[in-house]
């Protein structure tokens, strides 16, 4: 166990891509290992992507593709500006408010950021936004995206926990709205102070006329979340119809996306679900050597040991998982982590559902923080606004996304509310 912990964080410091980093780790403990099969580490690879849930991933991947090519974030960002623009903060609320509804669309924190940011940062800049605070509300706001559904990374959970893929989707609508929520207030008492410029405010007319013209964008959630709770289709075929959906939006109602972009779309959907595909097959491997160590049993009973306190334990986990978020690929941690603390949170008798909808919370918040969070590199190489300025001004919105996490890990209603009263 400590040569395939050694071995792994070694790897990863060296600049080793994480997938190949968890399947050469394993690789060398089954290599020093007299008792396991060598053919173990191609079989539980193939295990580890042999589930028909997992194709839900590249077809989300493909509807947000047909989405971006299809014209909506001009309509997105419009109707964003109707609704909140006239208050304090101006394009900071908007951005804040477009990310949201983005996230209903594309499911994917990094498509959110760079959509967002190619349009918004540069007029934020024109108009005297500071720099340095508007790439991390960008920021920040794309970490909404994996939460509100469409959501990859609660497949990806769903799969790995055997839970309800279309309860963790619901499970993630009030908690995506809270941290929206969160960085608003937060935007509205900086630009207070900071004393930023906002908008006029518009007519009720001129919000229902931007409203019916990003309805097209706006109803797709709706279809995906209202299709599975009406049994019309499973999580997998949801994200198959939505996907047509957003092929026939683009194409014919918004008549932006050409036959022509349709092979680059489908390269880059091949590339980015090779990408989440390496690395669960990858975990596969990693996940059984855990478990035949029997690690999760061991770290519950060293946290037991500690307290038997649920919140404290509770507290404990959503510490681990911050450390782990700042440091590895969310999709890496959720395939590792779940099956080391899913045992613990059943004997603390955790919803594994409401487990699952926070432990993506956290590990969202890892996206903005150095050294490897990805929206803080994509908003800063928009911007150019260092890393420095960046984290100087990323505290407040931290902590506002901390305490979205923690009302969810705690007030577990915020999360169970919809998927009880909808699935039972």
């Amino acid at each position: 166990m400590i040569l395939l912990v050694i071995s792994f964080f070694i790897l990863l410091l060296i600049g080793v891509p994480i997938a190949i980093s968890m399947a050469l780790s394993a690789t060398i403990v089954f290599l020093v290992s007299t008792d396991i099969p060598a053919q173990i580490v191609a079989q539980r690879m193939q295990y580890g992507v042999d589930s028909f849930s997992q194709l839900a991933i590249p077809f989300f991947i493909l509807a947000g593709h047909f989405m971006n090519r299809g014209g909506i974030s001009s309509r997105i960002i419009k109707f964003s500006s109707t609704l909140v623009g006239h208050i304090k903060g101006g394009m900071a609320q908007v951005m804040i408010v477009a990310s949201m509804l983005f996230a209903g669309i594309s499911g994917s924190a990094y498509a959110d950021a760079s959509m967002l940011g190619t349009v918004m940062l540069p007029e934020m800049k024109e108009k005297e936004y500071p720099v340095d605070s508007s790439t991390v509300i960008l920021a920040a706001g794309a970490t909404i995206g994996p939460i509100i559904p469409p959501s990859i990374q609660m497949v990806i959970y769903g799969v790995t926990a055997s839970v309800s893929v279309g309860q963790l989707l619901i499970g993630g609508l009030i908690p995506g709205i809270l941290m929206g929520l969160m960085l608003m207030a937060i935007t509205g008492i900086i630009a207070r102070k900071e004393h930023w410029p906002r908008d006029e405010k518009v007519s009720w007319k001129e919000r229902g006329k931007a409203f019916v013209d990003a309805l097209g964008a706006l109803f797709m959630p709706v279809l995906i979340v209202g299709g599975m709770l009406l049994g019309i289709f499973t999580p997998t075929e949801a994200a198959v119809a939505a996907s047509l959906y957003a092929f026939i939006i683009g194409k014919f109602v918004y008549k932006k996306l050409q036959l022509r972009d349709i092979i680059p779309i489908c390269c880059d959907v091949f590339k980015q679900t090779a990408q989440v595909t390496i690395i669960i097959a990858a975990a596969g491997v990693l996940g059984w050597l855990l478990t035949k160590e029997q690690i999760p049993a061991l770290l519950g009973q060293a946290l037991l040991s500690v307290t038997d306190n649920k919140f404290i334990i509770l507290l404990l986990i959503n510490v681990i998982l911050l450390i782990l978020g700042c440091f590895m690929e969310t999709t890496a941690v959720v395939l590792l982590m779940t099956p080391v603390f899913l045992p613990l949170m059943n004997t603390l008798g955790i919803n594994p559902v409401h487990f699952g909808v926070f432990m993506i919370l956290n590990l969202c918040i890892g996206l903005i923080t150095p050294p490897v969070g990805m929206c803080m590199y994509i908003g800063c190489g928009i911007s150019g606004c260092s890393i420095s300025d960046f984290t100087k001004k990323l505290g407040p919105y931290l902590l506002a996304l901390c305490i979205a996490l923690f009302i969810t890990v705690y007030i577990e209603p915020v999360s169970m509310f919809l998927p009880n009263l909808l699935f039972n």
